[in-house]
């Protein structure tokens, strides 16, 4: 928060109107500085329970929860957000519930609980469609483009992604459609299309730092480098990687952060690099706790043991084989990432 706006609050007495300034800078904050807009928000809830303004509570529930989730704190981002539910509805504003309603879908999404994530961005499609609200649309579309991409329905990813992605343009939402550029590029990447996706990524990364979104600059840098490792360039993938180590380490992403340093460590594994590669996942093993995804931690099991077989330690890498197999996780891909959610 900048100087300026610290002393505008610090200005205003106790008021909804303060408490509503408040949730808005904590959403615009949301996803570069969580930890801030957790304490904004909470303060945001504290003046609203004092000036019994409800609508002000349930929107500081729903930032509160919506700033866990980037946090990877996906519990009480859950709690938080069916409180807001709840009290939305109590209220009678069907917009701010299905907004609510959304953001619990990429919780469950975060949490690979596949079919909660549907229903919830189905109801959001239907009450949207029938309320007019094209924003709404567009973003419970790209979301569920997100969970039929990790179910690996590409088809049916890509035609959600393509509505998306041609109403945020209808709207002049070029953030939004950003997001859902890199989302499809993703999928036109793994059918091979690896021109046509790092056309994407490039146009998202033009429009990222025009609104300050470091978590849509980690996430593009950390597919360009997918993108570029799967078309033989690896240096250029590492470059890439390094990119989005920093901006997630920054923002506090674990997720993107260890996504980033796994295929980092696979990378240098195959240039005959084990040592560095084990050092890299040592970092990577540290955010294991904040990251719920399994198949990112299926991928760390994999990359311990691709890079303790090519230092010539058999035993260790059985070991990790074993704790992926108890686990009942497959052998995978190196993980990739989306770029969000959509419109909030």
């Amino acid at each position: 928060m900048n100087r300026e706006l610290a002393e505008k609050l610090e200005s205003m007495e106790d008021t909804p109107a303060k408490a509503d300034l408040m949730n808005k800078m904590a959403i615009e904050m949301r996803e570069n500085d969580p930890r801030q807009a957790l304490e904004l928000c909470r303060l945001a809830g504290d003046i609203s329970k004092l000036t019994s303004h409800a609508a002000g509570l349930a929107q500081s529930l729903q930032v509160s929860g919506a700033c866990h989730m980037v946090m990877a704190e996906h519990p009480k981002a859950l709690e938080d957000c069916r409180q807001a539910l709840g009290l939305f509805r109590s209220l009678g504003d069907a917009a701010a519930a299905c907004r609510a309603t959304n953001v619990i879908g990429n919780i469950h999404r975060h949490l690979s609980e596949y079919p909660q994530a549907i229903d919830c961005y189905l109801q959001v499609l239907e009450e949207s469609r029938r309320t007019g609200n094209r924003l709404m649309e567009a973003s419970a579309q790209n979301n569920l483009g997100n969970v039929y991409s990790k179910m690996e329905r590409l088809g049916e990813a890509t035609g959600c992604y393509r509505e998306a992605l041609a109403i945020f343009r209808a709207l002049g939402e070029t953030r939004y459609a950003a997001s859902t550029l890199i989302n499809l590029a993703g999928i036109q990447r793994i059918s091979g299309e690896f021109r046509e996706a790092l056309d994407c990524y490039q146009q998202a990364l033009v429009v990222f730092p025009e609104f300050g979104d470091r978590y849509g600059e980690a996430i593009t840098w950390h597919n360009i480098g997918i993108n570029h490792r799967d078309m033989g360039q690896v240096e250029r993938a590492l470059e890439a990687w390094e990119n989005s180590i920093a901006i997630a380490r920054s923002i506090g992403d674990a997720e993107v952060e260890m996504m980033s340093l796994v295929n980092t460590a696979e990378a240098v594994t195959l240039q005959g690099q084990p040592e560095h590669a084990l050092e890299l996942l040592d970092m990577a093993a540290m955010l294991e706790d904040k990251v719920k995804d399994t198949r990112i931690q299926s991928s760390l099991r994999q990359a311990f043991a691709n890079a303790h077989r090519a230092r010539g330690d058999q035993a260790a890498a059985l070991e990790y084989d074993r704790k992926r197999q108890q686990a009942g996780w497959e052998a995978g891909a190196s993980p990739d990432g989306g770029a969000g959610e959509g419109a909030p």
